[in-house]
């Protein structure tokens, strides 16, 4: 009778054993799907994280690039305005240069009516 009891007490221990056991596993899948999404999400928000950076460091890239070629521009568009300037300046210059020569003829051959 004791080793019926003995047994049957051992069985119990082993059924319980094995449910308590089943049950930590039941749980353990759980929390080992629960690691698995939350290690996705964290996957995907670096991705994304990254992703914005790569597309903020070419939208920067870009912006420089086109403030480089309005200041490129700009400066022909100086340089241009300048020579034409300068010319204009030569120009008006020879012309003057010319009249005083014109002037200084017509004085020294001026009338010489006495």
């Amino acid at each position: 009778m004791t080793s019926a009891i003995t047994t049957r007490a051992g069985y119990l221990c082993a059924l319980l054993l094995g449910t308590t056991i089943m049950a930590a596993g039941a749980q353990a899948q759980p929390d080992m799907q629960q690691a698995q999404q939350r290690a996705q999400q964290m996957e995907q928000m670096r991705m994304q994280h990254d992703q914005q950076m790569q597309q903020q460091q070419m939208q920067m890239r870009q912006q420089e690039q086109q403030m480089n070629m309005q200041r490129d521009q700009q400066r022909q568009q100086m340089q241009q305005q300048f020579r034409q300037q300068d010319e204009q300046l030569r120009q008006q210059r020879f012309q003057m240069q010319q009249q005083q020569d014109q002037q200084r003829r017509q004085m020294m051959s001026g009338p010489q009516n006495w």
